[in-house]
């Protein structure tokens, strides 16, 4: 036998001091006609203290309390229930980080878990973030959990979605920090330990020139009031102590930066509870644009715009391309492919010298189709037989018109050739120091730093990355922001199981059945609850 609610045991403290109040009895009273009659010295012997049991209703109601007492501990005759399906949903997202925070909620839950279920029990596992569905048993869950990366990212609405899209399920076990509907009967949380004392690098930036500096912006929620800010970046390390703002503030530092290398790290020395923000980094590199194709523009087109943007990857608040078809003579787009074409006789082609048409090796092509006509005032680039086939126009923007169109040409090198040099050629930018967030990368990519070699997949942990050609790419995560108090959570899981409704409570109700019946009895008109006297 086990008690789901052991709690209620303390009240078997005021219920025992009643209990032998009750058993002491009281004096015997006597009738006494007048009181001088006692002034004489008495030579009674001593009455020798004892129990003295008081009436039958008394014992029962005494009784009845001490089952409403074991009733409000949750009595239950086996130490585990059956086995059962359980949903866990597990959060490896940023604010559950590092591991040594977050292993022993695991391991908290795990032993709640054992302690209450078969080991046999189904699990049905969901790693968040990802959404990732394993299917295990109670006894090796764990063991799988630890297994799953972590990733530094945000988690609270996918979290949150995770554990409604699971309601209908028996039973729930939520292991995060964030605040869940509590309203859910089924939903047993752990949660961690809050964060209490974290300084975070929001953002970094450096601008390079005759006034060249780094910009390092940093949130305070602790108590510290100094910090010790250390900046590399080639041959350069530089180590500046720094007045650290109020309590849940943020402040931008500026510091001087004359040379900077390819690659720049930014760290807060000083130790908290949170370090995985406490490092933040830059990479010199183009800043490419993200490109859309709109309805109508080839296959064959679209799959080039998705390798460059694979390999160039850009960033969220990034330029835009738009790639389009035309069939008349507006010229919005970035790059506007004509659509009204007319066959034309087999002719050379004239290339003229650009970054766009540089390493093509064209000199004819097969069933070749021309648009009518081309735009005015623009720059011809490939011409055949008097007609323009491509040209460009370079002013306040950049952009590309494309009038033909020629049988097996985007089967060939040149194809992919020409619409490179076109999308690095819309690109039009400059090296600069660029900050990412956590994505996707190709195997293109390979990490530098210590902390992304941390990472089962590429591009989703911080640090540095470098591609086989020699570009730098820096992946910095969003600086948590954790809950100020401790998520609402079920340390008590078999009470939780009992006021849910989740297990079946009939010894409990049996009990209290009894304990209404003896109080039943007590109520007897001929009986009188009253202490029962003793020998003075």
């Amino acid at each position: 036998m086990f008690l789901s609610s052991p709690v209620w045991l303390l009240a078997l403290i005021p219920w025992t001091a009643l209990f032998i109040w009750m058993f002491r009895g009281e004096r015997s009273s006597v009738s006494v006609p007048f009181l001088h009659l006692w002034r004489a010295e008495l030579h009674a012997a001593r009455a020798r203290r004892s129990l003295v049991p008081p009436s039958f209703p008394v014992i029962a109601i005494l009784l009845a309390l001490l089952l409403a007492i074991l009733v409000g501990s949750g009595p239950r005759l086996r130490s585990r229930f059956p086995s059962r399906p359980i949903t866990i949903i597990v959060d490896r997202g940023l604010t559950m980080m590092p591991e040594a925070r977050s292993t022993p909620t695991l391991q908290r839950a795990n032993r709640a878990l054992l302690n209450t279920f078969s080991a046999s029990s189904s699990v049905r596992l969901v790693a968040i973030p990802g959404g990732q569905v394993l299917r295990t048993h109670l006894s090796d869950w764990l063991s799988q959990t630890l297994e799953l990366p972590e990733v530094p990212i945000a988690t609270d609405s996918e979290m949150e979605r995770a554990v409604v899209n699971a309601r209908s399920e028996p039973l729930i076990v939520a292991i995060t920090d964030k605040t869940l509907d509590r309203a859910m009967s089924n939903l047993i949380q752990f949660s961690p330990d809050p964060i209490r004392n974290n300084i975070a690098i929001v953002s970094v930036g450096a601008r390079e020139g005759a006034s060249a500096e780094l910009m390092v912006r940093i949130r305070n929620n602790s108590d510290l009031d100094k910090a010790t800010l250390r900046v590399n970046s080639g041959a350069l390390v530089m180590n500046r102590e720094i007045t650290l703002p109020p309590r849940g503030q943020e402040q931008n530092f500026f510091l001087p930066a004359a040379t900077l290398a390819s690659t720049v790290e930014a760290t807060l020395l000083d130790q908290d509870e949170f370090p995985r923000d406490n490092t933040a980094w830059l990479a010199r590199e183009r800043a490419f644009p993200n490109i859309r194709a709109t309805p109508g523009v080839g296959a064959d087109v679209q799959r080039v715009i998705k390798v460059f943007q694979k390999t160039h990857p850009a960033p969220n608040d990034g330029t835009q391309v738009l790639v389009a078809p035309a069939q008349s003579s507006e010229l919005i787009a970035d790059v506007t492919i004509a659509t009204l074409l007319q066959p034309l006789a087999a002719s050379a082609l004239e290339v003229a010298a650009h970054p766009v048409t540089a390493n093509l090796a064209i000199t004819s092509l097969a069933n070749l189709s021309v648009a009518g006509a081309s735009p005015n005032d623009w720059l011809p680039l490939i011409r055949a037989g008097g007609r323009t086939l491509l040209s460009v126009r370079d002013t306040s923007r950049r952009q590309v018109w494309i009038g033909f169109t020629a049988e097996n040409f985007s089967a060939t090198a040149d194809f992919v050739v020409l619409w490179t040099n076109i999308l690095n050629w819309l690109s039009n930018t400059s090296d600069e120091f660029v900050s990412n967030p956590l994505a996707p990368l190709s195997k293109d990519w390979q990490p530098l730093s210590a902390n992304a070699q941390s990472s089962q997949s590429l591009g989703l942990w911080p640090g540095i990355y470098r591609s086989r050609d020699g570009r730098f790419r820096a992946h910095n995560i969003s600086p948590a922001i954790f809950p100020t108090s401790p998520a609402a959570q079920s340390s008590d899981i078999r009470g939780s199981l009992t006021h849910t409704g989740a297990i079946d409570a009939s010894e409990a109700i049996l009990l209290l059945i009894l304990a209404l019946l003896l109080l039943g009895a007590f109520a007897w008109p001929s009986q009188r609850l009253t202490r029962p006297s003793r020998a003075s």
